[in-house]
């Protein structure tokens, strides 16, 4: 009964263990090129100090692309609804109100290229 108990306790651990792997690789798999061909890494402090979620992450990566949300959707298989409250997500969270601004303050975050 007792090796019942502490194999669970650690199969729990080893299950958040790799939960907490899988998180930290997911954001920085999001690596790309700059303009001058050299890798960018996205600051995952502010990422996490954030609180900002994958999909509202792709969907900065799509603005700064200077694609429209229909676009968005279009690209990705969210709705145009979930890219408009991305968006929205975005905006507050980086506390701007427009595009131009969200994508200027992501750069200096580094959350973006």
């Amino acid at each position: 009964m007792p090796y019942l108990f502490i194999t669970s306790v650690i199969l729990i651990a080893i299950a958040v263990a790799v939960f907490f792997i899988w998180k930290l690789n997911a954001y920085n798999k999001h690596s790309k090129r700059d303009k001058d061909g050299i890798l960018f890494r996205r600051n995952v402090q502010a990422v996490n100090d954030l609180d900002l979620k994958l999909e509202e992450l792709e969907v900065l990566d799509h603005l700064s692309e200077g694609h429209s949300n229909q676009e968005i959707a279009d690209k990705t298989s969210m709705s145009l609804n979930t890219v408009n409250d991305r968006v929205r997500g975005i905006f507050s969270k980086l506390d701007v109100n427009r595009r131009s601004l969200a994508i200027k303050k992501a750069r200096k975050l580094k959350l973006i290229p």
